[in-house]
């Protein structure tokens, strides 16, 4: 189907769950807007001509041939983004499964952890910070998958942020306070 009324070069096609839609952004001398329903998303710039939207689904804005690509990743929402060191796309749903975006087959992979997680941060040297649903914080190495816990809340307050500094110190937030380690 075209709908390309405005000379806009929008075409979509519709299946019973999901469209796939392709916008030409190419237009001489005119402004151009895209708006994404977010619901409150994030936006990340990938290093290599990629700019991700996590919104209800996951979007993929590709500048080089001004792209929009669509993701549908496992049962749940997209709700948080991330680029590793590495250059790899971790992405984490609602239902607290992460994922990590294969670049040569334009899929996603879950990634297997004992624990659920709801918050991710990537962090220096091929490290992901991973705060799990039970109130710890694990250190994972972006390759492998392993990874160990460099804290808990021992009084279960909840984590709300992670974030490390130009000093590689991973700095945690809770509703109880403020936390600091080291990323050894």
């Amino acid at each position: 189907v075209d709908i390309d009324d405005h000379n806009m070069g929008v075409s979509y096609a519709l299946s019973h769950q999901s469209a796939i839609y392709q916008i030409d952004f190419r237009q001489e001398g005119k402004p151009v807007w895209l708006s994404v329903n977010s619901r409150g998303g994030e936006i990340k710039a990938d290093g290599k001509g990629n700019v991700w939207f996590a919104a209800n689904s996951l979007f993929r804005y590709d500048t080089t041939n001004s792209g929009i690509h669509t993701y549908s990743i496992g049962g749940s929402q997209p709700m948080m983004l991330t680029v590793d060191s590495l250059g790899t796309i971790w992405v984490l749903l609602q239902d607290g499964d992460l994922y990590t975006y294969d670049r040569l087959n334009d899929t996603f992979r879950h990634q297997h952890l004992q624990h659920k997680t709801k918050i991710i941060e990537a962090v220096s040297g091929g490290k992901l910070l991973a705060a799990t649903y039970d109130n710890e914080v694990l250190l994972l190495d972006c390759i492998s998958i392993n990874g160990k816990q460099i804290f808990d809340t021992r009084d279960k307050k909840e984590i709300q942020c992670l974030q490390e500094s130009s000093q590689n110190e991973l700095w945690i937030r809770t509703a109880s306070g403020h936390y600091l380690s080291s990323n050894g």
